[in-house]
């Protein structure tokens, strides 16, 4: 039987793993913006793919993602957690 501990560390997992996908195709669209020229299909298609892990990654709730030389923090509005 799967405890509701266990229930709870498999569903932390997915989230993390669903994040960490989404901030892998930001930095590829990012470096296909500054590798492909604009008008490009690949910059387009590469923007698509980031913005669909992000949807996925964040679902219907809001995300507040801020980004300095230290590196991301992110915040869930209304939530009341930052992150």
């Amino acid at each position: 039987m799967v405890t509701r501990e266990e229930q709870h560390n498999r569903r932390d997992n997915a989230a993390s793993r669903r994040r960490g996908a989404a901030l892998a195709e930001l930095h590829k669209a990012l470096k296909a913006m500054g590798f492909y020229p604009a008008g490009h299909p690949l910059r387009a298609e590469s923007l698509r793919l980031a913005f669909g892990a992000l949807r996925e990654a964040v679902g219907e709730e809001h995300l507040l993602l801020a980004v300095g030389k230290g590196g991301l923090c992110r915040s869930r509005r209304g939530s009341g957690r930052g992150g």
